[in-house]
């Protein structure tokens, strides 16, 4: 089984074949005997094939379609130590691999998943703030809440017993409490639609990227992680790169 998560710390890795990393994730492999040993979901891990685990080298480097290796390596065994950097001068002791369009696509799919791992963090984590900005009790109650306050506004001798409680605590007239109850709801479902929308557009434009450049460049200005400087240089990228999520 291949994967990749963000280990909290290093006893996590142990018993696991570490492929590669990129950022904070580690791409691991677990043998099918000990899969049992292991819960995936609880590591908060990403399934992914195993020729997208193999392309781990190719992440970020391979955006001109080929990277230079170091002598003797084979595809199987090309590892991040294996590849050059493109600021490197040529000599004897690199050659050149040509990534295959299946390396490209496997390369390109392991990078969409990256990507939607940290939107889908970060989304995840704005929405339990907005969450505890708001009081989970509060959350909780309010399909209750604003029925009941919804019902009364429309026939005040509708059988309100939250509401009922909710204005003699606060001291105020149950009319007025109905209206604050929806007014708070409105404004909470509206911060969860402006979330959803947000993360819709940016879904969107990860989909797009079906290739390693495209990837580079969709990272360098939503995610804040720099493309390599000799794409930047050929796709007149200026902007250094930003968190825009």
């Amino acid at each position: 089984m291949y994967f990749f998560f963000a280990p909290d710390n290093v006893l996590q890795l142990s018993g696991m074949t570490k492929l590669g990393q990129f950022m904070q994730y580690h791409i691991c492999f677990i043998e099918e005997s000990r899969k049992h040993h292991y819960d995936v979901a609880a590591l908060d891990g990403t399934i992914i094939t195993e020729a997208e685990a193999k392309s781990i080298p190719f992440v970020t480097v391979g955006w001109r379609g080929f990277v230079n290796v170091r002598q003797g390596s084979t595809l199987d065994q090309i590892g991040t130590t294996d590849i050059f950097s493109s600021l490197e001068p040529n000599d004897d002791s690199k050659v050149t691999y040509f990534l295959t369009d299946d390396d490209i696509l496997n390369t390109a799919s392991l990078m969409r998943k990256f990507m939607r791992k940290m939107l889908n963090e970060t989304y995840d984590r704005r929405y339990k703030e907005l969450d505890l900005e708001t009081g989970r009790l509060e959350v909780a109650t309010w399909d209750q809440q604003k029925a009941e306050a919804e019902a009364f506004v429309a026939d005040n001798t509708a059988d309100v017993p939250m509401l009922t409680a909710l204005a003699a605590a606060r001291g105020i007239a149950k009319l007025e409490m109905a209206n604050k109850i929806i007014e708070k709801s409105n404004a909470y479902n509206t911060s969860v639609a402006s979330l959803l929308a947000s993360r819709q557009t940016i879904e969107a434009e990860v989909k797009t990227c079906d290739d390693i450049r495209k990837c580079n460049a969709l990272m360098h200005r939503r995610f804040n992680i720099a493309a390599p400087n000799p794409q930047r240089e050929q796709d007149d990228i200026t902007a250094g790169a930003t968190l825009d999520l």
